[in-house]
């Protein structure tokens, strides 16, 4: 074609005349080519093809996006993607092994559409043929990246079962509301995006789903460990009674939803035993001998608490134990397996080996959102003394989640009170101070923090800080936030006063430089004092990491908010003179500006 091409190009009979107006309005006559009738016949049928796959390729890229947001989609959008779905040039077979699979999805992907978003009698028309594609999309094989990918997109089983899910808007037969139960109830987690899509419109159906959905997750996530010293019959057994026993709590869970029998119990996971981790002893070193000997003993069954996270983490934005009881009794059939799995009956100074990490975030997020209503005893039975229980550095891991949760419940929600919320951080910063890495916090004079201890201190003066990240530490809380502070203030100094060190000296400051207020007056400056009096010629943390300077601008802050606590009658005045003295000992350049703004106050 090129060549014939290139032969039209050089042939003069194939240019015409055309009279081209210039800007100036003068006109300009030029020759210009015009394909012959066979090349252009040749052009046309390719433009065509060229036209319909970019129409076929727009139309995917627009189901895919419609998928997570429905802002992007109409009843009319969700007629539209069904027509393209279920036309003939969708179907025709491909070389391509990616194209195809892109397809397909975007084929599931029109099946939830129409049922999410189209009018009754287009998901009316298409109920079976909906069902149909869902069918074929959960036939597909386990993909990991599912465990750690969030979201619709790029995960049919999880497209699949959000759409099967609102089907049951329009019609809940026992049938449909089982295949959604034997989804939840499989190995591979995938479905786990789909319900935490859908969670919302489970509970409008029927809010009895929720829970049967998560028991017969939770009964899956038990699964036989695979094992090499064991033949094919008895790792075929195993895996039976795996199968069986999530048949059967699908089978309960029916019963239940039926009004033929009672509710079924949360599933047990299986029995963690937790085994100290034995860190790298370098040369010379010391080594504690333990007298008892470790002995591991390999379960039959283990609980995939990753993927049970994955099914807990789906119902957060529903965690309203006001509107649903239930949970309590969820975290509280959970507990011993937490605390058991997070090293609970190890000694203080020792750490779990392979803590369940994401099961952790998303539990203790629960617990957190079980605390409104509940009594004081309650709250302890369900999250104080469990917390307490752990080791030290479980401890310090499980704070940083819980009361990460509990400050959103307070500060956002206002669904507990300030004397609950005070008692919590009371009762958790005593176990904290009581851990040796707290000691060994308190004699330190470098600006550097152990791995586990620094996230969670720095929670209970309101900080977010990662260990392994670069960025220093920043106060989650807005100006509203210091606002509800008062309750928490001496629990905050007793902290200060019991660690003086850099650490803590910067995650204060990082706190109060949010909104500076009279009230905290007293407060900086015992801590000023404390921390002069552990390290007065500490450059680092005074004038490297600016500790000085930001002390000084906090003061002046609040001295233009309150001139009357600056005078030189009050006791403020009197230590605050002795500091800046101190101060500009060390060579704190705004101290000396600072003493000079004071010497000019009247009175």
């Amino acid at each position: 074609f090129m060549v014939l091409h290139a032969l039209n190009r050089v042939d003069p009979k194939n240019y015409v005349e055309a009279v081209e107006e210039l800007r100036d309005g003068t006109h300009r006559t030029s020759w210009r080519y015009a394909s012959p009738q066979t090349e252009a016949q040749h052009l046309a049928l390719m433009q065509n093809e060229s036209t319909a796959n970019s129409a076929d390729v727009n139309m995917q890229f627009s189901i895919s996006n419609a998928v997570e947001d429905s802002s992007r989609s109409t009843a009319q959008f969700a007629a539209e993607a069904t027509q393209w779905a279920q036309s003939s040039s969708v179907s025709k077979e491909t070389d391509d092994p990616d194209g195809k699979s892109i397809r397909e999805e975007a084929v599931t992907s029109a099946g939830m559409i129409a049922m999410r978003d189209g009018d009754a009698d287009l998901r009316a028309a298409n109920r079976e043929w909906a069902r149909d594609v869902f069918t074929d999309a959960l036939l597909l094989e386990e993909n990991s990246v599912h465990r750690f990918r969030r979201g619709l997109r790029f995960n049919p089983i999880a497209i699949a079962f959000a759409g099967m899910v609102y089907m049951l808007r329009d019609h809940s037969p026992l049938e449909e509301v089982r295949a959604i139960l034997e989804i939840a109830a499989r190995e591979n987690p995938a479905a786990t995006h789909g319900f935490a899509a859908t969670a919302a419109v489970l509970a409008d159906v029927d809010e009895r789903l929720l829970r049967s959905v998560l028991r017969c997750a939770f009964s899956a996530c038990v699964r036989p460990h695979r094992r090499r010293d064991i033949g094919e019959d008895e790792a075929a057994a195993h895996s039976e009674r795996a199968h069986v026993r999530a048949h059967a709590a699908i089978d309960a869970e029916m019963a239940w939803l039926a009004g033929l029998g009672s509710e079924p119990n949360w599933p047990a996971f299986a029995d963690e035993e937790p085994l100290p981790r034995h860190g790298i002893r370098l040369p010379g070193g010391k080594q504690e001998l333990d007298p008892t000997p470790v002995v591991s003993r390999r379960k039959e069954e283990y609980t995939d608490h990753q993927a049970a996270a994955l099914w807990l983490g789906a119902v957060a934005g529903l965690a309203d134990v006001k509107k649903r009881p239930w949970l309590r009794d969820l975290a509280r059939a959970y507990s011993p397996w937490t605390t058991m799995a997070n090293g609970a009956g190890l000694k203080a100074g020792e750490d779990v080996d392979h803590k369940p990490l994401e099961w952790n975030a998303a539990y203790f997020d629960i617990v957190a959102k079980c605390l409104p209503g509940a009594a004081l005893s309650e709250a302890d039975e369900l999250a104080l003394d469990p917390i307490t229980s752990l080791p030290d550095e479980a401890f310090f891991d499980a704070i940083e989640l819980f009361l990460r949760s509990v400050d959103n419940i307070y500060f956002n929600d206002n669904t507990i009170t300030e004397s609950e919320a005070a008692r919590i951080r009371s009762t958790l910063a005593q176990r904290l101070i009581n851990s040796r890495g707290w000691q060994r916090l308190a004699t330190s004079r470098s600006t550097s923090v152990e791995t586990h201890i620094g996230p969670a201190v720095a929670i209970f003066l309101f900080n977010n800080y990662h260990s392994f990240n670069l960025a220093p530490p920043k106060s989650y809380l807005l100006e509203k936030g210091i606002d509800q502070l008062g309750a928490f203030l001496p629990e905050i100094e007793s902290l200060i006063l019991a660690a003086p060190c850099p650490f803590v000296a910067i995650l204060t400051l990082d706190l109060f430089e949010v909104s500076p207020r009279g009230e905290h007056l007293p407060l900086l400056l015992a801590g000023a004092k404390a921390w002069l009096d552990h390290m007065p010629d500490h450059t680092e943390f005074w004038i490297d990491h600016g500790g000085g300077r930001r002390f000084c601008v906090l003061i002046d802050a609040i001295r233009h908010q309150e001139p009357a606590a600056f005078t030189l009658s009050t006791p403020q005045r009197r230590d605050l003179d002795t500091l800046l003295a101190a101060l500009i000992r060390v060579g704190v350049a705004e101290a000396s500006q600072l003493e000079v703004n004071l010497g000019m106050m009247p009175g």
